[in-house]
């Protein structure tokens, strides 16, 4: 737990990362609004780029953390994040598509269809191996910043597992501090403006980036917890 609410503190002191945060968010609540609008064409090009720009951006965090840079966020406007967006294409939006489609098809076989629990367990199980497999391979894109670390079958099979238990670890953790802390200010925020109100909706957005910000920081410490740094690298 120590170690999530360090990754919470760390990403507060960053230098400007208020400031990072919230012109990040910025892109989440123009998101929502153009979906809301039933804008479908600017909200799809918007859902497009707000998806690749925060997972650019956790890949930074990931590389920063991991590397020992003296700052966690990259600069909004920066090479870094229009780096990590180019190599994600070759690196990590391969293998999270080719592992979602793998999941979906595996999971449509309802091999226990006559017994509902074991069939939602089945489908529970599928997805947490594959889920398991493109995160750790998005934690070795962000530790060396090379598209090809994320194809690591040897470094993949070692310590997915071992990685992913971390994961569910600090996700829960995640949850308990943002059901006290979201919790509060969306309570405050009820007494006094309706909880679909621009405001909210903001508060809503720092808050969903924040977190990623925070979990991608978690990945770079589980990544360095469960993989020995002279391990060698098998990229294929």
């Amino acid at each position: 737990m120590a170690s999530v609410i360090e990754s919470f503190e760390d990403v507060a002191r960053d230098n400007f990362s208020f400031f990072k945060v919230l012109g990040l968010s910025s892109l989440v609540y123009f998101t929502h609004y153009f979906y809301t609008t039933n804008q479908l064409q600017y909200f799809q090009i918007m859902l497009g780029t707000t998806i690749l720009i925060l997972l650019s951006v956790m890949l930074c965090v990931i590389y920063n953390t991991r590397n020992g840079k003296n700052y966690i966020l990259p600069k909004i406007f920066s090479f870094q994040i229009l780096g990590f967006a180019m190599k994600s294409f070759v690196g990590i939006l391969p293998i999270f598509a080719l592992l979602g489609w793998g999941a979906y098809e595996l999971v449509s076989f309802e091999f226990f269809s006559a017994v509902p629990p074991l069939q939602v367990m089945y489908e529970v199980v599928v997805y947490c191996l594959f889920s398991a497999v493109a995160l750790f391979s998005m934690m070795l894109f962000g530790r060396t910043g090379n598209p090809f670390s994320s194809y690591n079958i040897v470094l993949i099979f070692k310590y997915c597992a071992d990685a992913f238990l971390k994961i569910i670890y600090s996700l829960i953790v995640m949850a308990l501090v943002n059901s006290i802390v979201l919790g509060l200010a969306v309570y405050v925020c009820w007494l006094f403006i309706p909880l679909d109100s621009p405001i909210c909706i903001g508060i809503y957005s720092f808050a969903i980036v924040f977190n990623l910000i925070v979990l991608a920081d978690c990945f770079a410490n589980i990544e360095y917890e469960v993989v020995p740094n002279d391990e060698k690298e098998h990229i294929i």
